[in-house]
């Protein structure tokens, strides 16, 4: 179950600049639902599930003259965790060392460090991420990665 996904709002060119409230549609069983409404240019949808498809759209108000746009055309959110922000994320963005050298079978494998970089691409920081790492038939070593 997909805790939230945190998707970009389309764009309904002029209107969308003037505009200081967007109301955010999510279809239902049959027909686009007012899901909720927002100022910002992404909304936070809430107890959605991955497996399933999802469509989502938005109308742009202006609150001072009560303004409203057309709905836009929605936006097709496919199954699956391509393109959501999760909660907690966090990938192996590179490996600096040893790098993409070749190393020969006469080389202490744990005389060379190995260092890798840890990105973040969740909500919230995170703290103490497991990493391990096995070089040949060398014991595995496991470590924690402070906080990002």
């Amino acid at each position: 179950m997909l805790q939230f996904a945190r998707i970009p709002l389309p764009s309904l060119g002029p209107l969308t600049a003037n505009a200081n409230i967007k109301c955010v549609y999510l279809l239902g069983v049959k027909y686009m639902n007012i899901a909720s409404s927002t100022s910002d240019t992404f909304y936070h949808f809430t107890g959605l599930n991955s497996n399933d498809e999802h469509w989502f759209s938005v109308t742009a108000k202006n609150s001072s003259n009560n303004a409203v746009s057309r709905r836009a055309f929605a936006i097709n959110q496919v199954p699956g965790l391509a393109n959501c922000i999760l909660q907690y994320d966090a990938e192996v963005s590179a490996s600096t060392s040893p790098g993409n050298a070749t190393l020969l079978n006469c080389v202490s494998f744990s005389s060379i460090p190995v260092s890798i970089t840890i990105k973040t691409n969740g909500i919230n920081s995170m703290s103490n991420i497991p990493v391990s790492y096995r070089v040949n038939s060398l014991s595995p070593v496991n470590e924690y990665i402070p906080e990002r």
